[in-house]
C-alpha cells in the first residue's frame, strides 16, 4: 500500500497525516537547499558567463543526515546517477514491523548543463593562443601574398636569371637543401619563426 491512501480507516488516515507532515517538511528543506544562486562559469573559449545553479552536495548531505538517524532501518547507500544531461540523487530505506514492511525513498532528479570552472590561467593561455593564431594567420597571408616575389628576388641574388615556372619547380624539387635555405631566408625576412609559433601553440 502506498500513502496517502483514500481508505476511510481511522488508522490509515492517521498514517496519511503523518506522511503529509513528513512530505511537507522534506519539501520545505529541499526547496531551501536547491534554491538557485548565480555563479560564474567558463565556456570552452574561456568566455566567462553567469548561470543559475544549486549545489548537489547539499542534497547529499541532507540525505546523509536523515539516514544516519534511521536506527534499525535497512538503508541503501546514496547513489548518484550520471546519465547524459540528467542527474539523480537517490536513497531507499526500509524496516519490518510485525507483518508489515515499511519502506520509503528520497529522490531528486535534475538537468545539468556542463561548464568549466573559471580559471584565470586558462583565460590567459586562451588569449595567448588566440594571439599566436592571429599572428600566424597574418604572417602566412603576408608570406603567401609576397612569396613569389621573395623567391624570385632570392633566386636572382643567387645568380638564377631568366627562368620560367617549370624551371623554378625543377630547381626546388631537385634541391631540398636549397629549397629549405630559401624558405628559411623568407621566414627571416618576415620576422617570424613558424616552427616556434607552432610549438608554442601545441604547448
Amino acid at each position: 500500500m502506498r500513502l496517502g491512501s483514500r481508505s476511510s480507516n481511522e488508522y490509515i488516515q492517521l498514517l496519511n497525516k503523518q506522511n503529509d507532515d513528513i512530505q511537507q517538511q522534506f519539501l520545505e528543506k529541499i526547496l531551501h537547499i536547491t534554491k538557485l544562486k548565480n555563479v560564474q562559469v567558463m565556456l570552452g573559449d574561456a568566455t566567462i558567463t553567469e548561470q543559475k545553479t544549486f549545489d548537489p552536495a547539499l542534497v547529499n548531505n541532507f540525505y546523509q543526515t536523515i539516514i544516519k538517524n534511521l536506527k534499525d532501518w535497512s538503508v541503501q547507500e546514496i547513489s548518484i546517477s550520471n546519465n547524459e544531461d540528467v542527474r539523480r540523487i537517490f536513497t531507499k530505506f526500509e524496516i519490518r514491523e510485525g507483518n508489515y514492511l515499511i519502506s520509503g525513498h528520497m529522490s531528486l532528479q535534475y538537468h545539468v548543463l556542463l561548464y568549466y570552472k573559471p580559471d584565470q590561467q586558462v583565460i590567459k593561455l586562451q588569449k595567448e593562443l588566440s594571439d599566436i593564431i592571429d599572428l600566424t594567420k597574418n604572417k602566412e597571408k603576408q608570406m603567401s601574398d609576397n612569396s613569389d616575389q621573395f623567391v624570385l628576388n632570392k633566386l636572382k641574388e643567387k645568380g638564377y636569371k631568366d627562368f620560367d615556372h617549370q624551371k623554378l619547380f625543377e630547381i626546388f624539387y631537385e634541391n631540398d637543401e636549397f629549397r629549405e635555405k630559401i624558405y628559411k631566408e623568407i621566414e627571416n625576412e618576415i620576422e617570424v619563426d613558424f616552427q616556434e609559433l607552432s610549438n608554442k601553440k601545441t604547448n
